[in-house]
């Protein structure tokens, strides 16, 4: 078993309950109320920008131009697939990314960024990928399996969301992301005290990834 495998496996009670929300489910079906989605989709720009800030540490904090670059493209490639369409369904509400700037986050989102930032501050590469790799790689999972589960029909309004996230590029981004985390575990002495630090790490994100999905389907 692979070190992002052991991560994941340790996290399962937690990602179980990914399939059991009812806003994830809801756009797959196509039913979530539409005043919900935009209220996601705007809770979901202001986490995206903190998110962004994290990787930017990620970058600050690693010393090998390899480990920089991985950190930079990782964040190029969710601007470029969930960007346009995050700006499509804005543009679908009547907003902008200049008023979205200006909103207050929801208390959750705020807790959630808050935490991935207070890990980014002072910890190494590692640490700050078990923090963001919770949102990346729970995405692929909960929407593959939904669709599986529910299909997807193309006239479904929040398709266009979905497939970003089901598709080989998404698969293969999640799977860069894990090899990367892999890697860098490899290079080190991992302790049992330190994997469990890693597990808790990535475990708290996973908690607040459910917490994220319960504000979502809350006015």
């Amino acid at each position: 078993m692979t070190f992002i495998e052991e991560i994941i496996e340790a996290t399962n009670d937690i990602w179980e309950q990914y399939l059991e929300q009812p806003f994830p489910t809801g756009v797959v079906q196509g039913t979530i109320d539409k005043e919900l989605f935009k209220n996601y989709i705007v809770e979901d720009s202001i986490y995206l920008n903190e998110y962004a800030r994290v990787f930017g540490a990620g970058m600050l904090n690693s010393r090998r131009k390899s480990d920089i670059m991985f950190f930079y493209q990782a964040l190029n490639f969710l601007e470029e697939s969930e960007g346009s369409t995050r700006l499509y369904y804005l543009k679908q509400f009547g907003l902008t990314d200049e008023w979205i700037e200006s909103q207050q986050a929801r208390p959750t989102n705020v807790a959630y960024t808050e935490y991935m930032l207070s890990v980014a501050r002072e910890g190494t590469p590692l640490e700050i990928l078990m923090a963001v790799l919770p949102c990346i790689l729970s995405y692929g999972y909960t929407f593959r399996e939904l669709v599986a589960k529910y299909g997807l029909d193309e006239s479904n309004p929040y398709a266009k969301l979905v497939n970003d996230y089901i598709g080989d590029g998404y698969f293969q981004y999640c799977y860069l992301c894990g090899k990367f985390a892999n890697k860098l575990a490899g290079e080190i002495n991992m302790t049992d005290e330190y994997k469990q630090k890693l597990i808790e790490i990535f475990r708290q994100g996973s908690l607040y990834e459910v917490k994220f999905w319960d504000m979502a389907n809350t006015r």
